[in-house]
């Protein structure tokens, strides 16, 4: 198959001597990912000393001032940055753009015709009104409306955005970290450690240094500031730590990696993210990888990080801060645990897999994990589940999908090995927002005049079929996109949904807002996301059957969208009848019930 070309531009990178932070490092381990079967070049900034070269597969190439420092150097680059996609316009199918300072977006998709993936790590707009009061916030806010397709870090970041851009395809794809080796063993916790970028204000440098001069007395371990930054960021933390007399308690190692950088955090007590403002907090992550408890502010973009994993201050107070950490240095060996098992759940592949599955859908002519429909490659992967007793799981929309897709492989499955089918929408009913007209003329096509009721029966049949053909059963509890109200409606919505209850409900009509071409509902692909893996925390062990939804109900859509996240490798059996006549799978389609992935 064709390999996707595919651009992603970043200010930042690996090498670059005044940032190289979290979001570089970020973009290489997914675009290395993506490398294997397509061509990626990342188009970074100039520095002194850059040049092109290959990392890793990927094709680094320089564009920009290499003199004038780092802040003239990105507005530079964020002004050419479209002029420079124009130009190139021949030589890719795919631009990813990772938002940067000093106004996020650029502007690209206005200047060619190929889809473009807006990146966002942070909205830099908002830092720069609250850093130099400078309304660059107004500028990104109008220029997101330019990306139709989006991808954040954070379920809180994707809220923001949907404010600002209602229509935009937004998901959420978190950060991997990369796990220690098995045969790690944790270090002599002989400090307090800060990894990160040097940059006072936005890093809250200074809120860490008054917060350590408070706790010092009361403990014994030194303070550890690792990283690099802007000659004038270094100097004003080194003037910061003389004039709280800490000279004696605080080290300043630089810009540290590899096994400098393990060493480090081996031998951790605690790592503290003091920022005011952050993208996601990949440090938070490499620290709970070593099972190092994390001291942060509990601001909104790190929310992600469970309480049994941090200690959280209130905002920017360095009293509390101080507090926090004197509390993490008593913290027992069960948080250690618990932040090991919650930082394994975040790894590259799986990051990856997520971009590929946005890339497909930007561009599915050049789908880089197109299905596979040979029966040979079916057998062998039934075959494999048979002799090596493999529990499998069917993930299936509604009550009735799986039956009708896959019924003749569940039950042979069901005969040889242990069958579960966990089943995603299968409540209905409004309750007090009532029914709106496709509501109503559903329940009167099949006889009914009660949504409760209905899906009462349909549970209790799905559970007599399940009983009879010998497998188990899960109803995940999710309401039919017919009955899916809106959570917290305004008081105008409230009003008018007291006359036309399709004001109370999030998709309205079957034909303008269900029946929609391959679009997903993004909220519900969260919540399903996050039920997946809590019912199935252990999914690697099932062999999991999801439905390849190719067509027209939001409820499909949005199981398959959900699977693609929850799942690093599902097996896909034919949605029917929610396919497209002419699509991937060829015209010979019927003679098969499963697909899988090559990729």
């Amino acid at each position: 198959m064709a390999r996707i070309r595919i651009i992603c531009s970043s200010y930042d990178d690996l090498h670059n001597p005044w940032y190289a932070g979290g979001g570089a490092f970020a973009v290489h381990e997914v675009a290395k990912r993506l490398a294997v079967i397509n061509d990626v070049t990342v188009l970074t900034g100039a520095y002194p000393g850059a040049e092109n070269r290959m990392i890793d597969g990927v094709n680094y190439e320089r564009a920009g001032l290499r003199w004038g420092g780092p802040h003239l150097g990105q507005l530079w680059f964020a002004l050419t940055l479209p002029f420079r996609a124009w130009a190139r316009r021949a030589s890719f199918d795919l631009w990813i753009e990772s938002f940067g300072p000093p106004w996020s977006v650029s502007g690209v998709p206005l200047a060619v015709k190929q889809p473009v993936i807006g990146l966002v790590h942070m909205l830099a707009g908002e830092d720069m009104w609250r850093k130099y009061h400078m309304p660059f916030f107004l500028i990104e806010r109008i220029g997101l409306r330019a990306y139709r397709n989006i991808v954040v870090l954070t379920e809180e970041m994707r809220k923001t955005i949907h404010r600002y851009h209602p229509t935009a395809s937004i998901d959420v794809i978190p950060n991997g970290v990369t796990i220690p080796s098995p045969e790690f063993h944790p270090g002599a916790k002989r400090h307090v450690l800060f990894l990160g970028r040097i940059e006072m204000n936005q890093k809250g440098l200074d809120l860490l240094i008054d917060a350590y001069r408070r706790v010092a007395p009361h403990i014994s371990h030194p303070l550890v500031i690792a990283g690099g930054g802007a000659k004038r960021e270094v100097h004003k933390l080194r003037s910061h730590i003389a004039a709280a007399g800490l000279a004696h308690r605080i080290s300043l190692v630089g810009r540290v990696e590899g096994e400098q950088k393990a060493a480090l955090l081996r031998d951790a007590a605690v790592v503290v993210l003091p920022s005011r403002f952050e993208t996601f907090g990949s440090v938070a992550l490499e620290a709970m990888a070593y099972g190092i408890p994390v001291v942060c502010f509990d601001i909104d973009m790190l929310h992600w990080i469970p309480e049994q994993c941090a200690f959280k201050a209130r905002p920017f107070s360095t009293d509390d801060l101080a507090a926090q950490i004197e509390r993490a240095l008593r913290s027992k060996e069960h948080v250690a645990q618990r932040c090991v098992e919650f930082a394994a759940r975040y790894d590259w592949a799986s990051a990856a897999n997520a971009y590929a599955s946005v890339i497909e859908r930007c561009m599915p002519q050049h789908a880089s994990r197109k299905p596979q429909h040979t029966a040979a490659g079916m057998e062998d992967i039934v075959h494999a589940i048979v002799d090596r007793h493999i529990p499998c799981l069917f993930i299936a929309p509604h009550l009735d999908d799986a039956a009708l897709s896959a019924g003749g492989l569940i039950s042979y499955l069901a005969d040889k090995t242990d069958v579960t089918i966990a089943t995603v929408f299968t409540e209905g009913g409004s309750g007090a927002a009532g029914n709106t007209l496709s509501a109503r003329r559903f329940l009167a096509q099949v006889g009914y005049r009660d949504a409760e009721k209905l899906y009462a029966d349909r549970r209790a049949e799905d559970m007599d079929v399940c009983r009879e053909i010998g497998v188990s059963w899960k109803h995940l509890g999710f309401t039919d996109a017919l009955w899916r109200t809106i959570p917290r409606p305004s008081i105008i919505r409230r009003t008018l949904g007291t006359f036309l209850p399709e004001f109370l409900h999030r998709h309205p009509t079957f034909r303008l807002h269900i029946a929609r071409k391959n679009v997903a509902d993004r909220e519900t692909v969260a919540d399903v996301v996050r039920r997946l893996r809590s019912e199935f925390p252990d999914g690697e062990r099932y062999a999991v059957f999801a439905p390849f939804s190719l067509d027209t109900h939001i409820d499909h859509m949005t199981v398959r969208r959900a699977c693609e996240e929850a799942f690093s490798d599902p097996i896909w059996w034919i949605d029917i009848p929610y396919r497209s006549v002419d699509d991937a799978f060829g015209a010979d389609t019927d003679r098969y019930i499963c697909a899988i992935y090559s990729g």
